[in-house]
């Protein structure tokens, strides 16, 4: 069950779009959700960004201490605007004050899920790489919520299938989101053996009350992205509204289905929320 959530608002321009996401996964689940923004400390904000390619290095620090107010603003502002001065719900707005990462890793860790915008202009993220660290840090699973909310999320879900440990381990935790959907997907990419094992993740799935069926597609023989959009595509085709699938190898460009850079290519062009474990 999902019960506890935690949404990032880092004060970005995707954070409202973030927030109605987490909004929606929090209703679904009849679950808490915190809203988290961290401010990072200034002083030695500009020896992280150098690590970080924040754009913040040899800045007064002042000025970044008026770029961090800023954001805490705008993420507030964003907050309001989705929950309402007063919360609303089972929702609350949580601030912290520190090194960003380590405070993110904290909070996350007790969470049941973890939603976060999704990756693009490094120059708009308070903190670059929040993504790959509640994926690879954390142990808890992410929702990588697009830049545009969808009206719905987890009403059809497809599930990309790799009969793999990362995979298994997205399925489990989609899982309460599954039991709740009108229509579930596994996706196969084209293989016999692939197509086999999807089958046994319906009968598994079929186990839990989840009846979903299996589509092999091909996925084609281009570069990694052309692979990752080609799983995109199957997922838009069929109108989802939430993509499960696992993350790999952190030191291998997260690799899915050994195809190199296609699961970098698919979080950062996901256009449904992108559930991922890692």
């Amino acid at each position: 069950m999902l019960k506890s959530l935690l949404a990032v608002a880092d004060g970005g321009d995707k954070t409202e779009a973030t927030l109605k996401t987490a909004q929606l996964a929090a209703r679904n689940s009849d679950a808490w959700l915190d809203v988290l923004h961290i401010s990072p400390d200034a002083e030695p904000m500009a020896v992280f960004a150098a690590g970080e390619g924040m754009p913040m290095v040899g800045v007064a620090e002042e000025t970044v201490r008026k770029h961090i107010r800023a954001r805490r603003d705008a993420a507030r502002k964003a907050y309001d605007s989705v929950f309402g001065t007063a919360g609303g719900g089972k929702s609350r707005w949580v601030e912290r004050e520190g090194r960003a990462i380590d405070l993110l890793i904290g909070d996350a860790r007790l969470a049941d899920l973890v939603i976060i915008s999704r990756p693009g202009d490094e120059n708009d993220e308070l903190f670059p790489g929040a993504v790959s660290t509640v994926l690879f840090e954390t142990g808890r699973p992410a929702l990588i919520a697009p830049p545009t909310p969808m009206p719905t999320i987890g009403t059809r879900v497809a599930v990309a299938w790799n009969d793999s440990n990362q995979a298994a381990r997205a399925v489990s935790a989609a899982l309460p989101l599954l039991e709740r959907a009108a229509e579930v997907t596994i996706l196969a990419a084209g293989k016999s053996e692939k197509t086999a094992s999807a089958a046994k993740l319906a009968e598994f799935l079929g186990r839990h009350g989840v009846k979903a069926k299996t589509d092999a597609y091909d996925p084609g023989s281009g570069s990694a992205r052309a692979r990752g959009r080609s799983l995109l595509a199957h997922a838009q085709k069929m109108n989802a509204d939430l993509l499960v699938m696992g993350a790999y190898g952190q030191g291998r460009m997260m690799q899915f289905l050994g195809l190199g850079g296609a699961t970098a290519k698919v979080i950062t062009a996901n256009t449904m929320p992108l559930l991922m474990a890692h």
